[in-house]
């Protein structure tokens, strides 16, 4: 049997960050609310490392700090995180390669990405991707953000 692997196989950025940040973290003690990564021995690694799971805001105590998953959360649970929390850092990777199709058909799931962004990093752009385009979206959902587009080398 010939098995052929993707050139693009293995982790998104925003799941190799979330990882690396999971990685710093876990040792002095982090929480993350719900599944970090859809990936169960991944999982079970960062758990090993001293890395904390929460299905719920209830269940962190005050000065923990917490990692919210790469996927993001639904608004409702960002919105019931209690007020003297301090969101460090918000970032939303793109597959620039699918975003389109993703905004054509999920454009609620991906609204909801850039809504808490500080940064909006769209990978595997292309000279043809119409990125100002992609920009604007972003702008017009969250005037503030940082757009960056990571090009090939």
């Amino acid at each position: 049997m010939l098995v052929r692997l993707a050139k693009t196989a293995g982790f998104c950025y925003g799941v190799r960050r979330a990882i690396a940040i999971a990685e710093k973290e876990a040792p002095g003690g982090c929480v993350v609310l719900g599944e970090l990564i859809h990936n169960r021995r991944e999982m079970e690694r960062l758990l090993a490392l001293g890395l904390r799971r929460a299905a719920s805001p209830e269940e962190i105590a005050p000065g923990e700090t917490v990692i919210i998953r790469s996927h993001g959360e639904p608004d409702r649970v960002i919105e019931a995180l209690p007020s003297h929390w301090l969101m460090a850092e918000g970032i939303a990777t793109v597959d620039a390669s699918t975003y389109t199709d993703y905004l054509n058909n999920m454009k609620q799931m991906m609204t909801r990405q850039f809504r808490y962004a500080d940064l909006v990093l769209f990978n595997r752009c292309k000279e043809s991707d119409d990125l100002p385009v992609f920009k604007r979206t972003v702008k017009a959902i969250n005037r503030p953000a940082q757009v960056i587009f990571e090009m090939p080398d």
